[in-house]
């Protein structure tokens, strides 16, 4: 089966002190990807450290990214602490033109399936924005429906489509699932160049780039494979710390076998 473009989930690039997002370095990495061949972007995922960004600096690294992306189709992570925080994120995107949302469980948890459902209807009402669902741990997968939106494609897993064999999650992550306009996947964390030279061998590098996942997170492996290939994109924010040095070993191995 031939492979779709690559989405690449984007870290988010600071200044010199992880004080401010930098919009200079937002640029520079949004013009790298391009150049490698990326289908397109996805923002404020997992890799973009969504949990130390205030909700302003999580619209304003989506507006950097739209005006550097031009006509590539932007994704964007709308998953909040609460249901407002959730809409505004989803309003936002909307308003920014990004294709669609990927949105996941509130992050305090225990919801019913009938609490579920009623906050995938509020997003659906008030948010305006297409909307895939995903739930890692797959106890409410069946909700995605809720916010389909008539008439187009959502965003799913990527099992749904095919592409199970890809998959380095059984359900899904807010950095790994099926778009209309391809496949969002971490391998693009390393480039869209490497990583689909990744995914063509994919039976060889998802133990280690799942294991290296696993260790240390897609924010970590991103910020890494950045300064190894010599930008300069800030710390990662407190509370996350640069990936060990076991970590490291592994991403090298990575950068040099593709």
């Amino acid at each position: 089966m031939e492979l779709p473009p690559l989405i690449v989930p984007l870290v988010t690039p600071y200044t010199d002190d992880g004080a401010m997002v930098s919009e200079i370095r937002i640029a520079r990495m949004v013009r790298w990807h391009k150049e490698q061949g990326a289908g397109g972007f996805m923002v404020g995922s997992d890799a973009g450290e969504p949990g130390s960004l205030s909700l302003n600096e999580r619209k304003q690294a989506l507006e950097w990214v739209m005006r550097e992306a031009g006509d590539l189709p932007v994704y964007v992570n709308i998953s909040g602490m609460t249901t407002a925080y959730t809409i505004d994120l989803a309003q936002d995107a909307n308003e920014c033109g990004a294709y669609a949302g990927i949105l996941t469980p509130p992050p305090w948890g225990g919801l019913t399936p009938e609490e579920t459902q009623a906050f995938l209807s509020a997003v659906r009402r008030h948010g305006g924005l297409a909307c895939g669902w995903i739930d890692p741990t797959g106890h409410t997968s069946g909700q995605a429906e809720m916010i389909h939106a008539p008439g187009r494609k959502n965003p799913g897993l990527l099992a749904e489509h095919g592409f199970e064999h890809l998959s380095t999650a059984p359900h899904g992550l807010n950095y790994e699932y099926w778009s209309p306009s391809g496949l969002i996947h971490p391998a693009g964390l390393f480039g869209a160049e490497k990583g689909a030279a990744m995914l063509e061998k994919w039976a060889a590098f998802k133990p280690v780039l799942s294991g290296l996942l696993k260790l240390a997170g897609p924010a970590r492996v991103g910020k890494y494979v950045f300064e190894s290939l010599g930008f300069e994109f800030g710390p990662l924010r407190g509370p996350y710390m640069p990936l060990n040095p076991q970590g490291r070993e592994i991403a090298d191995h990575l950068l040099r076998a593709v």
